[in-house]
Order: C-alpha cells, then sequence, then structure tokens
C-alpha cells in the first residue's frame, strides 16, 4: 500500500492507495476506534458494484448508506437537502464520520454535506473513479451545481483521509476512464517536463488499466497535486494551475446540461487554450501537436458541434477566477509550465474564434 502525506497548516491527512479494500478496516479502526457510527454515502451505480463488500470488509453493523442517482444532476441542493433530513431524521451527531463512496459527483456532495451539517462533521474520502482518485477526492474543494452553473456553490472542507483502491477501476466504462485521464493529462501539463515526459511514456499502460502499474502513476499524479495544494491550499496562486482547460471546459460543460462528461468538456478546453497559446506566441505549433496526439490516442474530444461559442464566453464569465470583471485563464508557456494570464477583449475575440472553428470542425 502506497502512502502520501498532505500536509497544510491547520490539517494534514494522508492519501493510502492500494488494489482492494481489504486494509481499510484496519485504518478505520485506527484513526475511529471501533464504536463509531458510519454513513456511507454513495450513487446507485457504485452501490450495486461495491457497498456489499466495502460492508462486509468493515464489519459493517454500525454502518447505514444513503443512494441517490447517479450523475451530475444529483450535485445539487435538492440531494445535499435530502441527505440533511436523512441525518437528521436519525439523530446523527458529530461523532458520526461520513463516507464518500464513489466518484466525483458522490465525493462533492459528500464533503459539502460533511462541511455544513452541523457546522462540520468528519468524513472520509474513497473515490472510485479515475477522475475522483486523482483530482476531486484531493484537496478539500467540494461544491455543488447551481442556477446552472458548474461547481458554483462550495465549502473547502478536507477528509479525515482519502482510501484509493484501483481496482475499482476495473468497472469503470471505457468513457468515464478515458474522461478521468484528462485530469491526470492536467497534471502532467502543469506539473513540469519531467511529470509530462512521465505520463506520455506510461500512457499505454495508463489505456490499458495495468492495475500495478496505476497504483504508481495514480500516486505520481496525486503528488502533483498535492504539492500545489500545500503551497496554495485556498487556491489563491498557484492550485489555479490545475485548472488548465477548466474555464472553457467548465462552460462547456453546463451549456450541453451535463450530457458532456466533465473530463471531456475540459479535453476541449485544454485543446482550445493551446491554440489560444500559440496564437499569442507562448508556446510553438508543435506543442499543439502534440497535445492534439495525446487527445487523440486518449479518445478524447477537441470539439462539439452543439457548443455555441458566444453562449460558452457569456458562461466563462461566472467562472470562479473571474476577479473585478476580467476573466483570468491558465496558460501553458511550454510542455508541463503555466501561468495565469488575464484576457483583455481582443484575447475574447480570439477565443471566441478558436471556440467557432471547433464548432466547425464537425
Amino acid at each position: 500500500m502506497f502512502q502520501l502525506d498532505v500536509h497544510l497548516f491547520e490539517k494534514s491527512y494522508s492519501i493510502y492507495v492500494d488494489n482492494s479494500f481489504r486494509k481499510i478496516r484496519e485504518l478505520f479502526e485506527e484513526y475511529f476506534g471501533t464504536d463509531t457510527y458510519y454513513i456511507v454515502i454513495t450513487d446507485n451505480n457504485v452501490f450495486n458494484y461495491y457497498y456489499d463488500e466495502f460492508k462486509k470488509v468493515l464489519n459493517g453493523e454500525r454502518i447505514e448508506c444513503f443512494v441517490f442517482d447517479a450523475g451530475e444532476h444529483s450535485k445539487s441542493f435538492e440531494t445535499v437537502e435530502k441527505i440533511y433530513d436523512f441525518l437528521i431524521k436519525r439523530s446523527i451527531d458529530k461523532k458520526c464520520v461520513l463516507i464518500a463512496l464513489g466518484g466525483g459527483v458522490v465525493g462533492d456532495v459528500t464533503g459539502f454535506v460533511a462541511g455544513t451539517y452541523m457546522c462540520g462533521v468528519r468524513y472520509v474520502q474513497v473515490p472510485t473513479t479515475l477522475l475522483a482518485q486523482v483530482d476531486s477526492s484531493i484537496g478539500g474543494k467540494t461544491g455543488i451545481d447551481g442556477y446552472t452553473l458548474k461547481n458554483i456553490i462550495g465549502i473547502f472542507k478536507q477528509p479525515e483521509f482519502v482510501f484509493i483502491n484501483t481496482s475499482t477501476l476495473e468497472t469503470l466504462n471505457d468513457r468515464h476512464y478515458r474522461a478521468g485521464i484528462t485530469e491526470m493529462l492536467v497534471h502532467g501539463l502543469v506539473g513540469g517536463v519531467e511529470a509530462f515526459d512521465y505520463l506520455q511514456n506510461n500512457m499505454n499502460k495508463i489505456l490499458l488499466r495495468d492495475n500495478d502499474a496505476m497504483q504508481e502513476i495514480i500516486v505520481r499524479s496525486c503528488d502533483i497535486k498535492v504539492k500545489l495544494v500545500e503551497n496554495d491550499e485556498f487556491e489563491n496562486s498557484v492550485r489555479s494551475y490545475l485548472n488548465l482547460g477548466h474555464t472553457i471546459g467548465h462552460a462547456i460543460e453546463g451549456w450541453t446540461n451535463y450530457q458532456i462528461l466533465h473530463g471531456e468538456a475540459v479535453s476541449i478546453g485544454i485543446y482550445a487554450i493551446f491554440k489560444f497559446a500559440c496564437q499569442k506566441g507562448f508556446i510553438k505549433i508543435n506543442d499543439v501537436k502534440i497535445v492534439n496526439d495525446l487527445l487523440m490516442k486518449i479518445g478524447l474530444p477537441i470539439c462539439l458541434n452543439t457548443i455555441e461559442p458566444i453562449q460558452i464566453m457569456k458562461r466563462m464569465r461566472y467562472d470562479k477566477k473571474v476577479k473585478n470583471g476580467k476573466i483570468y485563464v491558465i496558460i501553458p508557456t511550454k510542455l508541463g509550465e503555466v501561468c495565469i494570464y488575464p484576457l483583455n477583449a481582443n484575447d475574447e475575440d480570439i477565443i471566441l474564434q478558436i471556440l467557432k472553428s471547433l464548432k466547425q470542425a464537425f
């Protein structure tokens, strides 16, 4: 079992990576003792695959489960309210521990509830998708969608620990698995030249879901995010590097009413921002080609015929990186390195034209 520690000012914790759930019981006993009451929060897909196994490993006599429908549409006030109701009716207090068993939606919803119910209760992240394992379960940033906008409501709430079981990737369908690789690509593109080279050199293993190899690859990807979080827990500077491709991606995701997956939308956003950076002279055309080829190899989209460029630009103005009416985006300066860049009116016109070209590419 791999262990990666996250060192933060107020609350540090560990990320554990293994290829089964076997060792999670001793971790729960070490952290919480033997008489703690647990509430597992999950979606109906993960429940069908893993809840019985998970409960058995924990010897689950003191476990209850709240299940909601899988999908981005459940990342909402309505779901949160139903969980509050579930907890209140059972007189759940601050001694209880919530367990987020599932993907990014489950982790975000559970973290948001944990941070707000009774002004904060303990919770554990047990991510079961690649996207959640390398990204959303780490760093304590939780949120829900509202007013047709992605992650518009949220808080920072760090877990007690994160437990990643890489064998859960075996049941993930190809589309969701490829979408999860997008966040690994982001880490490679912001984590330095060596990080990008490592990702490129190991992409075949990632695509084959080699379980032994994935443990080490996931740890390396997590380590990039951990270092950025440690330096900037509340996303005031370098942690925002992880938003490469996300400003455009979130806008596309919301515009399609989440019919396109997060990783797919971010893939389009990455390609668009690389084209923008090339036009502005930050990178060379060959860098765009390298990223394009890698996205194609993974099987991710770089264009979408249903996007409406003007609407995408409007939605970008609600991004959390907008300050004083100016949109700040993350752009590459070379493969493995990025910077924070404020868009002016001319830059917005360039991005609008790039989005139009991506629509017309079909």
